[in-house]
């Protein structure tokens, strides 16, 4: 091994650790807060590659939300569906009970139902 393949190799091995102290340092200070919150750091290694496997764990990320996001309103909208059955049949309920009470000739019951 040559002279210049020598110093080639310690230099990028310098590099390469004055690459992952720099990183420590950006996570421990100045992006710590976005990391507490749940933002997350990827390393892009110049390649065709790294950036595909950062763009898919993105899309996969928000795959998931979606994902949930769409079945949070499925949720929604069943419950909703079922709630406004069960007004409707209260309604109707309240009205059989209005039409029997005047039936009954009872005055206070009627009165009583209208009120509520």
């Amino acid at each position: 091994m040559s002279l210049s393949q020598r110093q080639c190799g310690v230099k990028s091995r310098r590099r390469t650790e004055n690459g992952a102290r720099r990183e420590k340092e950006l996570k421990e200070t100045f992006w710590k807060d976005l990391l507490d919150e749940g933002c997350r750091v990827e390393r892009f290694e110049d390649t065709y590659e790294s950036a595909w496997l950062i763009v898919d764990r993105l899309a996969m990320e928000d795959r998931a939300k979606m994902r949930l996001t769409h079945e949070m309103t499925e949720a929604g909208i069943t419950l909703n569906d079922k709630l406004k059955r069960v007004i409707i049949a209260r309604k109707e309920a309240s009205r059989r009970l209005r039409v029997q009470a005047k039936k009954q000739d009872n005055p206070l019951i009627v009165q009583e139902l209208n009120v509520q």
